[in-house]
């Protein structure tokens, strides 16, 4: 039974996982959109009690309207810094909880992580404007 659940990950699970890699990497900014915008819509289903057909349009235009404004100068350089830092973060806490709580540990990811996703935000600025 193990055996059967491990040899399931790895068939649907590695190469879904690779896709949402793929993606994330390729083009960031698409992926910040959805991912802003769905936790929005959920926001607004489950805080706000809203119809979920509304939320779901919100979201839709939510996802547009950041996707564009990430194509435009001040709109790139002010959702990328923020994004990055909120991905650092993220990162960040991970490691702070797998490391024991080190601060070192969480600093270092922290930096490391921001740096590195501006770098992918920048890129894929880099490929939508080609």
């Amino acid at each position: 039974m193990q055996l059967d659940f491990i040899k399931l990950v790895a068939v649907l699970g590695l190469p879904l996982l690779s896709t949402i890699l793929g993606l994330f990497v390729g083009n960031i900014i698409l992926f910040d959109s959805l991912l802003i915008s769905s936790a929005c819509g959920y926001f607004c289903y489950s805080a706000l009690a809203i119809h979920p057909a509304y939320c779901l349009v919100a979201s839709a235009v939510l996802c547009l309207v950041l996707f564009l404004i990430q194509h435009t100068q001040i709109g790139f350089w002010a959702i990328a810094i923020l994004l990055s830092y909120c991905w650092g973060f993220a990162f960040a806490l991970f490691a702070y909880h797998i490391n024991g709580n080190s601060e070192l540990w969480f600093y270092s990811v922290l930096i490391s992580g921001f740096i590195i996703m501006l770098l992918l935000h920048i890129k894929a600025n880099k490929n939508s404007l080609k």
